[in-house]
C-alpha cells in the first residue's frame, strides 16, 4: 500500500484536490479495502493516468530520466514533463554487489538500448 501511496504522491502536482482525494485511501492499512478506499484508488489511478500519460509528439524533444536503486534499474521517457514510455527491471544477484555508480551507468546504458527499440525514437 505504501508504494501505491508513494506513486500517487509523486504525481500529486497533476492531481486536483490531491489531499482530499488521498485521505480515504491513506487511512486504511489492511486488506480488503472498504469500498470508499477502493473508489478513491480507482479515481486517483484514472486521474493520474489522464494527467501524466500522453501520446508521443515527434516534433517535441524527448527527455530521458534514469534511476538505479539497490535492487532495480528504471527509466522514463518524457515530453513536456509528462511520461510517454517506461523501462524497468530488477537486478540479478551478481549485479546487486556492484557500486551505486555502476548501477546508475547500467541504468543509462539499458535505457538508451531500450529506447532504440521504440518505433518513434
Amino acid at each position: 500500500m505504501s508504494r501505491c501511496l508513494g506513486l500517487f504522491s509523486y504525481y500529486s502536482q497533476w492531481i486536483p484536490k490531491f489531499s482530499d482525494r488521498i485521505k480515504p485511501l491513506a487511512s486504511f492499512k489492511t486488506f480488503p479495502l472498504p469500498s470508499t478506499a477502493g473508489e478513491a484508488f480507482e479515481s486517483l489511478a484514472k486521474t493520474t493516468e489522464d494527467a501524466i500519460f500522453t501520446a508521443i509528439d515527434e516534433t517535441i524533444p524527448f527527455e530521458v530520466e534514469t534511476d538505479a536503486s539497490e535492487v532495480a534499474l528504471a527509466a522514463t521517457l518524457n515530453q513536456n514533463g509528462k511520461s510517454v514510455a517506461f523501462f524497468s527491471r530488477t537486478l540479478q544477484s551478481s549485479e546487486l554487489k556492484e557500486a551505486s555508480i555502476e548501477k546508475e551507468a547500467q541504468a543509462i546504458t539499458e535505457a538508451l538500448s531500450f529506447l532504440e527499440t521504440l518505433p518513434y525514437w
